[in-house]
Formats: C-alpha cells, sequence, structure tokens
C-alpha cells in the first residue's frame, strides 16, 4: 500500500520537469489512475478480511483459590471450532494452556506446573524440577 503511494509521488515528482505536454497528461492520467486502483484495491482488502475474521467467545471453566481458567473458543473462516486455554492468577494473565489428551491442560507457570483435568474439575499443581 505504502509503495504504491511511493510509486504515485514519484510519477508526480518527474512530471513537473517534463517539457512535453502530450506525453505529460497521458502520464498524468495514469497516475491517477493507478492511485484509484491502490485505492479502491486496499479498500476492498480490508473488508475482505475485516469480513472473514474469526469470532471467538471467551467463557471461564474453573476458578480455584487465586487461579482461574478461561477458554478462549473460536471459529475462523475456515475450519472446525478451536480452542485457548488462558491461566489467570488474581485477574491477570500468566499462562497459555498445552492440551495433553482430552481431559488434560498443562499450565507451566514460573517455578511451577498446573495440570487441570476439565472431566473432573481438578487442579494439580507441580514443582518444576531444575535441570544443571
Amino acid at each position: 500500500m505504502i509503495w504504491g503511494f511511493i510509486l504515485v509521488l514519484l510519477g508526480l515528482a518527474t512530471l513537473i520537469y517534463m517539457r512535453n505536454l502530450k506525453l505529460r497528461s497521458v502520464l498524468i492520467n495514469v497516475i491517477i489512475f493507478l492511485a484509484v486502483i491502490i485505492l479502491i484495491g486496499y479498500v476492498l482488502l480490508t473488508r475482505f478480511l475485516s469480513a472473514v475474521g474469526e469470532e471467538c467467545e471467551t467463557t471461564t471453566i474453573a476458578k480455584l483459590k487465586s487461579y482461574e481458567i478461561r477458554d478462549k473458543s473460536c471459529l475462523g473462516y475456515a475450519g472446525p471450532r478451536y480452542s485457548n486455554y488462558y491461566l489467570f492468577a488474581n485477574g491477570k494473565h500468566i499462562s497459555n494452556g498445552q492440551i495433553l489428551d482430552t481431559c488434560s491442560i498443562r499450565f507451566i507457570v514460573k517455578q511451577s506446573i498446573i495440570d487441570f483435568n476439565i472431566c473432573s474439575n481438578q487442579f494439580t499443581e507441580f514443582a518444576k524440577e531444575l535441570k544443571n
């Protein structure tokens, strides 16, 4: 988009120094035509991309102590619905979840690993092992 406008401006700058009036008028028309095409293309592209964007809804699936797990379920322009899981502590996002199997989600926080079982609605917290 920016490169198109730069080319149009460079074309207009060269027109200022041209002596041949017929060639100058043809180039002015071509540059105006290209500027209009670039502008229309930009508007159509932004409208298309906003129309095919994804729809997401966020729900809280579990709360325990200061932890809260949120499920962000999204449906894009193609393919099935997918979910991302986020762990919050005291309202602050601290980790993204990794799905281990159909019931388990793992969150890795600074000094611990937190597993959440969706089926039984249970948290399990482990100390992260330090490797030498």
